[in-house]
């Protein structure tokens, strides 16, 4: 009997352990600022807000069409922010599995 409760030892314990320091370390990515853009300085906006505006009059006096917008390139801070919140979700799941179908179970049954 007491081997086969060895072979059948949940593992929620850990998964949920490594699933939340995954998260930990999602949320540290995501709030640190490893994906933010470099931020220009003051003056180099103004150049190019004076070369656009140049660049557009000249463009008007010719008779020639405006330019499409460029595409903004992807935003992946959405998607780390929801990975995070999705692994943390499951590692609250796993912790409260391996409460409950650990060893501890009468302590899970018995919560007031």
């Amino acid at each position: 009997m007491d081997q086969s409760m060895q072979q059948l030892r949940a593992k929620f314990g850990l998964a949920g352990f490594v699933s939340g320091a995954l998260s930990l370390i999602l949320v540290h990515v995501h709030f640190s600022d490893l994906l933010a853009l470099v931020d220009k300085s003051s003056g180099a906006v103004i150049g190019e807000t004076a070369a656009e505006i140049k660049q557009s009059a000249i463009r008007a006096l010719a008779g020639k069409p405006a330019p499409a917008p460029l595409p903004q390139g992807p935003d992946f801070a959405k998607a780390i922010a929801l990975a995070a919140l999705c692994i943390s979700g499951g590692a609250i799941m796993l912790g409260g599995g391996s409460a409950c179908f650990g060893k501890n179970r009468k302590a899970c049954l018995t919560w007031p």
